[in-house]
């Protein structure tokens, strides 16, 4: 449970970093450079046209700026076959005089003339992307839309309604710079049936000549900045598509990141394998990101960039933390355990660790209790020194047996041995292992004692007792020190079965439930039925022989 309350903490920890860098601004330049590649309107729009104020214009016409005349002369080759509307881009300072000197020519003095926003909006990297729907002049505090809306207002086409668009809103680029239709401002005041190619038409008047440095980069511009009135028509051009693209809001993006870091953990949390944990979560942030893209054709502008970021880092951080937990606990399962298994039961237990729950549980475990007969004359007879080495020797030795059987060392109780199987590994053989541990260690004292009395040794010889039943097992003790081991009426039953092999005069005893489970063939013979203290029923008994 800790477990995964970490990984939510972490994942959150990791939202909230991530949704901080988006609000610091970081990341905003390839923010734009994704939003440019999914966001483009390829449609042409036949009805804008651009009257380009070009190189070639100026070289024929005269030098910059031309007396109004030219635009008078405009003006009436076009009107005798009239746009839809024209709309008349404002240079810079020096040509004021669009508004202030052709307004009288009776061409503006009509109630479908008025004036127009021309101001754009370049983000952080210089970039024109948004434009103003309207603005006030501070001077006359009168209000003004952005010229392609006006240009488009006085028109039949359909437009979205002003009340409908953003203050500030995104500029739908149809192409590169060159992308709309132009035709050089001269050859109107040349060829007076080139006129009837405006006819029905929107018309941007403005510079497309470099020199009169009216060119700005744009998304799709590729190193060539676009001229003010083609971004213009692109904006007219956007507008009359109807796409629009809708930036999510502060704290709805906030939200996606967060969700997209918590996501990804529920992977950690709910998923054991840490494959299928990294595995999902590709599949799930590939999934997330084909979202992100509908989400773009429809119009409205995800950050893809802190939304997948804040999915990967997370992904990546809680692979690595799941990695050095799951070796930490393999080092703290072979730490408990690699003194007490075989190699093969380790290996069992590493890949499974929830197979040994802290608090115990119960399980059908084999238990075997051995334990050296007089050892307290062996110990009268010998000195302290001598009576550790022939322990150590013996427990070696036997213990060896035990582990190479697949059981569980659980502990040294004086020169008593426990054991048992069936934990925290299942094993549906408990009972045959057992026998032959028990078999294997009588063969291994025979080898040892020969040992002993080469060396002028005491003989050792031991009683073993083996039982089957349930049993809880876990490991126990106190928050400083705890040992996995077994408890219960079985363990009691096995170590007071092992305390009647003396009586019976036989080396190993096993209990009725112990029998029944065997499924090899082993020598084994009726003792009969005893009372076992601390169990009301008497137990039946065998005795087990090679």
């Amino acid at each position: 449970m800790l477990k995964r309350f970490a990984y939510l903490i972490l994942a959150f920890i990791i939202g909230i970093i991530i949704s901080l860098s988006y609000f610091s601004g970081l990341f905003t330049g390839l923010e734009y450079f994704l939003e440019d590649r999914l966001f483009q309107n390829k449609l042409e729009r036949d009805e804008l046209v651009i009257v380009a104020i070009d190189d070639d214009s100026i070289q024929k016409i005269g030098q910059w700026p031309w007396p109004r005349e030219i635009f008078a002369k405009f003006l009436e080759s076009v009107g005798k076959a009239p746009p839809k509307s024209i709309a008349i881009l404002q240079i810079d300072n020096k040509i004021a005089y669009i508004e202030k000197k052709l307004l009288p020519l009776s061409l503006f003095q009509t109630k479908n003339t008025t004036l127009g926003l021309v101001n754009v909006i370049s983000d952080s990297d210089s970039v024109v992307r948004r434009f103003p729907i309207s603005a006030k002049d501070i001077e006359s505090n009168n209000s003004y839309r952005t010229l392609a809306y006006e240009a488009l207002r006085r028109t039949n086409l359909p437009i979205p309604d002003e009340e409908d668009l953003l203050p500030l809103n995104r500029i739908v680029y149809g192409g590169q710079t060159g992308s709309i239709r132009r035709i050089p401002f001269y050859r109107f005041l040349e060829d007076q049936n080139i006129a009837k190619e405006l006819q029905g038409k929107v018309v941007f008047v403005g510079a497309t000549a470099e020199d009169l440095h009216d060119s700005k980069p744009t998304p799709l511009s590729r190193g060539t900045p676009m001229p003010g009135v083609e971004i213009h028509a692109n904006i007219a051009r956007g507008l009359l598509s109807g796409d629009r693209l809708v930036p999510l809001g502060t704290f709805e993006t906030s939200a996606w990141i967060l969700l997209a870091s918590i996501v990804s953990s529920l992977f950690f949390i709910f998923a054991n394998r840490l494959l299928i944990v990294v595995g999902g979560n590709v599949l799930v942030g590939l999934l997330y990101l084909v979202t992100i893209i509908i989400l773009f054709e429809r119009g409205i502008a995800v950050n893809l960039i802190h939304i997948e970021l804040s999915w990967i880092v997370t992904t990546i951080t809680l692979s690595l933390y799941k990695f050095f937990i799951a070796e930490k606990e393999k080092r703290e399962m072979k730490r408990t355990f690699g003194k007490y298994v075989s190699p093969s039961v380790l290996e069992q237990i590493v890949k499974n660790p929830k197979a040994v729950l802290l608090g115990g549980e119960e399980k059908e475990i084999t238990v075997l209790f051995s334990d050296i007969r007089g050892f307290t004359s062996i110990s009268e007879k010998t000195t302290p020194r001598e009576l550790v080495r022939i322990l150590n020797t013996y427990f070696s030795s036997i213990t060896k047996k035990i582990i190479e059987n697949d059981g569980v060392l659980d502990k040294y109780i004086g020169d008593a041995i426990m054991a048992f199987w069936g934990a925290p590994i299942p094993e549906p053989k408990q009972a045959d292992k057992a026998v032959k541990a028990a078999l294997e260690m009588l063969e291994e004292l025979k080898k040892i004692n020969i040992q002993f009395l080469a060396s002028g040794d005491p003989e050792i010889k031991i009683g073993i007792g083996i039982y089957t039943g349930k049993a809880i097992v876990g490991n126990i003790g106190s928050e400083h020190r705890f040992d996995y081991t077994a408890i219960g009426d079985t363990v009691n039953i096995a170590s007071r079965i092992e305390g009647l092999t003396k009586e019976y005069k036989t080396e190993i005893i096993i209990g009725e439930s112990t029998k029944n489970k065997l499924t090899e063939n082993f020598s084994v013979t009726l003792l009969g039925k005893t009372n076992v203290k601390g169990k009301l029923e008497e137990v039946t008994i065998y005795s087990v022989t090679k």
